[in-house]
């Protein structure tokens, strides 16, 4: 059997939902730039995210000193977070009864848990006890230690869940249902990765022996289809249609036969009563049978898991698709992205969700925005709300406001949007900037991880010219 590898990134799950904290030293540090001995300062600070962020960052540090003061500080914490955040930081130290700790706080609605358990192992079982707890117990303190290790030395390095595996394995998930033995092969391949299909393969495997299939399909209720079909989606077998590309599991033809039932197709079918439950399905990390590759002549393939497809269903049936280019992403699916980024956009769908489920259609959108998905997606949303429901001045006046308050390298964007819908007052000053450079592609600057938008900005400051430079007025 071939090598293979996998890689995680250890991201700093500080950019879950904390941004700049004040340092004891006063120095308008942020956690990241901060030093060792700032950060134990902070430890201390009567400020409890100051405290928990300090802890999040000591955790990927290897300074002296760091765990002993870790342990001093868990003695005297009393805020719940801070405390997940200390049991974090010694976990990542090393202390496999901190990890262990961790999962006493699961399914109490705090989504860093996850995280903090998923970046320290490498693995992802969400909020299930079990599976975790299994994995502690298959885990010796030798490799533990080993793992953490590893895991701090290489933060940011490494792509979360790229992976590449044997051909056995990935042709026996294809084409086989008996998941026990499909376990099997995965457990044989020495990465974490695939040690990690390999424990939801036997969580499906118990799951398959229980499930009995309805005697009359017709008959089901509404509730029942989606039951049913959200059980299937592991048997959703679809390959991409050309390379580099995407693996859309809604696409007949992308399927390996056009006709085969396809589960998620279903769930699309059944569409609003369904969106609950594929919301939800975005922490489910249990492997289908469809399989992503940049290239087919490179070892690295991505096993596709619930999550994805839910991602791809809610984008077909939502105002907008919230994860193309949403703040921060980096991969093409929600379940390569790093723990942190990833629960970071699980608890943005959860309180836009809580928010508007009850909400025409239109006032989601704006509840959306005003949350800010990520310029691609208020974009999107401003022109379905300017188009479809005939908003046009409401828009405008978002796309001003948006013009003052948002960074200057999303200008032409704004400008460009305003000019389709008649208002070319920002023309003007947008070929002002360009022309002296501001948006040449040497000097533009992503901003917050969202390098396609400082792409697009010179981009668009062409187009506008060429619309509306001299002489086309």
């Amino acid at each position: 059997m071939t090598r293979v590898y996998v890689g995680i990134t250890a991201l700093a799950v500080t950019t879950i939902f904390v941004g700049m904290i004040r340092i004891c030293t006063a120095h308008g540090q942020t956690p990241s730039s901060a030093g060792v001995d700032e950060l134990l300062c902070s430890l201390n600070d009567k400020s409890e995210s100051t405290r928990r962020v300090a802890a999040e960052e000591l955790a990927w540090s290897d300074a002296s000193g760091i765990t002993e003061a870790l342990a001093k500080r868990l003695t005297q914490e009393t805020d719940p977070s801070t405390v997940d955040a200390i049991r974090f930081a010694l976990a990542l130290h090393g202390d496999k009864k901190a990890f262990d700790k961790l999962t006493d706080s699961l399914n109490q609605g705090d989504l860093r848990v996850n995280a903090y358990l998923a970046a320290v192992s490498g693995r992802d079982f969400g909020s299930n006890k079990v599976l975790w707890s299994k994995w502690s117990e298959r885990t010796s303190a030798d490799k533990f230690q080993k793992l953490v290790a590893e895991t701090r030395t290489r933060r940011d390095q490494r792509a979360f869940g790229q992976v590449s595996y044997a051909a056995d394995a990935i042709k026996s998930l294809k084409g086989s249902d008996n998941r026990k033995t499909i376990a099997g092969l995965f457990r044989e391949v020495d990465n974490m990765g695939a040690s990690e299909i390999a424990d939801l393969l036997e969580s499906m495997a118990v799951e398959d022996g229980k499930w009995k299939e309805p005697d009359d399909k017709s008959k089901l209720t509404v509730a029942d289809k989606i039951a049913y079909n959200m059980y299937h989606l592991r048997n959703v077998s679809c390959s991409q249609s050309w390379q580099p590309g995407m693996c859309r599991l809604l696409k007949p033809f992308d399927q390996d036969r056009e006709d085969a039932y396809n589960a998620a197709i279903e769930l699309h079918k059944i569409g609003r009563p369904a969106i609950p439950h594929l919301i939800e399905l975005l922490r489910d990390r249990r492997p289908i049978k469809s399989i992503w590759y940049s290239r087919d002549f490179f070892p690295e393939r991505t096993v596709l898991r619930y999550q994805d497809a839910a991602v791809q269903i809610l984008a077909e049936l939502l105002p907008t698709d919230f994860f193309a280019f949403s703040p921060g992403q980096t991969t093409p699916f929600l379940s390569t992205e790093a723990p942190a980024k990833r629960y970071k956009f699980i608890a943005w769908m959860d309180e836009w969700y809580k928010k508007s489920k009850d909400k025409p259609e239109a006032e989601q959108m704006w509840i959306a925005i005003k949350m800010d998905p990520g310029i691609w997606p208020t974009l999107d949303l401003l022109r379905k709300l300017a188009d479809e429901h005939k908003q046009g001045k409401e828009v405008r006046e978002e796309l001003h406001n948006m013009y003052k308050s948002r960074p200057t390298i999303y200008r032409p964007l704004f400008a460009e949007e305003l000019a389709r819908l008649g208002d070319q007052s920002k023309v003007e000053e947008v070929l002002k900037e360009y022309r002296n450079g501001e948006y040449a592609r040497p000097l533009r600057q992503p901003v917050d991880h969202e390098a396609a938008a400082a792409d697009a900005a010179e981009e668009a400051a062409k187009r506008l010219l060429k619309a509306y430079g001299p002489g086309k007025q």
